[in-house]
């Protein structure tokens, strides 16, 4: 006797466990180390069953990168409603990027470091349909993140009138690149050649990335 179809509720939720053991999995192993087989294991399946729900490891790492890039939004969501003071709000923001680079090393070189498959690397292959989803998903919520920091940027210029809105812009941008800068060179072990790299250093970045948005910065 064949077994019933599963309904699209079923495939879905089996799908969101197989996502969630594999972000496990990622942040334990790196994109490089991971495989389908340890995802499988991990969830009481076959390899062979788990690519009933994603067709390849790529589709996997896209959505993957989906996700991560789901939940950093969340929580920037969640901190702005936290707090009240625009400042506090947008420092928030900060240390929720750097506990990402710090605590989930591998979710975060996935995003921003390492050179794992993109949207636009699958053109020509069986995984292109997929990818573009993917990318247009990756899209929105990267311009909603861009969108948060920039409201958020915008309501300190109008609060304490310590730079011009059209400086927005490159303020934000300064701030992620001293931001990112100093997770990548840290996690990399390369700041540990010249010094200590520790969260002393890490409170220092965010004060300088700070100054510009505070009066009299």
């Amino acid at each position: 006797m064949s077994r019933p179809l599963r309904t699209p509720q079923e495939v879905a939720r089996q799908k969101e466990g197989i996502l969630a053991e594999a972000l496990k999995v990622l942040r334990e192993d790196g994109y490089t180390r991971m495989s389908i087989n340890r995802v499988a294991a991990r969830i009481g399946m076959t390899a062979a069953n788990l690519y009933n729900y994603f067709v390849s490891k790529d589709e996997l790492n896209l959505a993957m990168q989906t996700r991560i890039s789901e939940n950093m939004y969340a929580q920037l969501q969640t901190s702005y409603e936290q707090h009240s003071d625009p400042l506090e709000r947008l420092e928030s923001f900060m240390r929720i990027q750097i506990e990402m680079g710090l605590q989930s090393v591998n979710h975060y070189d996935i995003l921003y470091s390492i050179t794992s498959p993109r949207g636009e690397d699958f053109k020509g292959t069986k995984t292109e349909k997929i990818a573009i989803t993917e990318k247009e998903k990756a899209r929105q919520i990267a311009l909603r993140i861009r969108a948060i920091h920039m409201r958020v940027a915008m309501e300190i210029s109008e609060q304490y009138a310590s730079f011009q809105p059209d400086e927005a812009t490159y303020l934000i941008n300064r701030m992620w690149c001293m931001v990112h800068g100093a997770i990548t060179l840290h996690n990399r072990n390369f700041l540990e050649r010249f010094g200590k790299s520790d969260e002393t250093m890490f409170t220092k970045i965010c004060e300088d990335a700070m100054a510009p948005f505070k009066p009299n910065g």
